[in-house]
């Protein structure tokens, strides 16, 4: 009986969380540059909508086909902007772990 006690003893001991703790400071800068991404890539996305929406109304053959790739810029700046929401969302859920 006093073998049993022991081992449930040595069992109820406190388990081991891994836990990480980041400092506020780097928290806040890690969340403030995926916030200037966003804004960035949004910046861009619309700045290039802006001059291909120009270039398309103005119907030259040559202003469509640099529309066209004005149109990649706009893709590549909601990229960007997806890109940092989605790595600021995963970013949180690391530190919260």
């Amino acid at each position: 009986m006093k073998m049993l006690q022991t081992a449930i003893v040595r069992m109820a001991v406190n388990p081991i969380f891994l836990a990480v703790t980041v400092p506020t400071g780097l928290q806040k800068t890690l969340d403030n540059l995926m916030t200037g991404g966003q804004v960035i890539g949004l910046g861009l996305a619309g700045v290039f909508l802006v001059i291909a929406a120009i270039q398309f109304m103005s119907g030259g053959r040559n202003a469509i086909e640099m529309s066209k790739l004005r149109i990649v810029c706009i893709i590549v700046g909601v990229v960007l902007c997806a890109g940092c929401s989605v790595l600021k969302t995963f970013l949180l859920g690391l530190m919260a772990f």
